[in-house]
């Protein structure tokens, strides 16, 4: 099957998959389902907290980062290292800018984050450009009205080794009215090894791997999503 008409049929099963999971929740009471209202429930119930949604954050209490402008960044849960920006603690991390050939990696143990995409540009020719090594849950937001882009080169499929342009140990949670494009030529799109969810945004993947994959869940509430891959648009592993 040439990658063109591959890419067509993705498209449609991803449409179709986000009309049936919207169709399913809006339609939550009369199979069952219970709306639920924090993280945990939702992810006992297979379906969509609260905070899964929101894709606001307060100016006041967030941190700013210019990925432009790294190099010796530190304060309020986040600093550089290496040239690598680290995420240490619970909060909103808001990130422009770009980042080359370094990587975004949350190291906050039991903490919630959220990291907003404000116009974002990661390019890691080797490696994962995100990574969440541990967190309780990270909240991804695509800010309103911005266009985001993350690519991965050579990352490869072995045991232990992030292979995945974004890839979380932990539950990941992505939302936003912007745009994330994420390319990557031997690894997958997106990988969480625990529960992955979408709520909204527009999202294009094209991946020599898989295009989304989670663990325990993959649920889709609503989207744009375009993939393109000559292997699997949606694995669960």
């Amino acid at each position: 099957m040439s990658r063109s008409k591959n890419t067509d049929k993705v498209c449609v099963l991803i449409l179709l998959l986000t009309l049936v999971l919207t169709t399913v929740f809006m339609k939550s009471a009369s199979i069952g389902v219970v709306a639920a209202e924090s993280d945990a429930a939702a992810d006992e119930k297979g379906g969509f907290s609260e905070r899964d949604y929101i894709d606001t954050w307060s100016e006041k209490d967030a941190v700013r980062i210019s990925l432009d402008d790294l190099k010796g960044f530190t304060g309020n849960g986040a600093y550089e290292y290496e040239g690598d920006l680290y995420l240490v603690d619970k909060g909103t991390y808001v990130l422009s800018g770009h980042l080359k050939d370094q990587q975004i990696i949350v190291k906050a143990k039991g903490a919630k984050l959220q990291i907003v995409l404000n116009g974002v540009e990661l390019e890691e020719d080797d490696q994962a450009a995100l990574v969440v090594e541990k967190a309780d849950k990270v909240f991804l937001t695509l800010a309103e009205n911005t266009e985001n882009s993350i690519s991965a080169g050579t990352i490869e499929d072995a045991d232990g080794v992030p292979d995945a342009a974004i890839y979380s140990k932990s539950d990941l949670s992505i939302n936003g009215k912007g745009s994330l494009k994420i390319t990557t030529e031997a690894g997958h799109g997106i990988k969480s090894k625990d529960d992955l969810v979408i709520t909204n945004g527009k999202i294009t993947v094209d991946a020599g791997g898989n295009g989304i994959v989670g663990k325990d869940s993959v649920r889709i509430a609503d989207g744009e999503i375009t993939i393109t891959t000559s292997v699997d648009a949606v694995n669960m592993n």
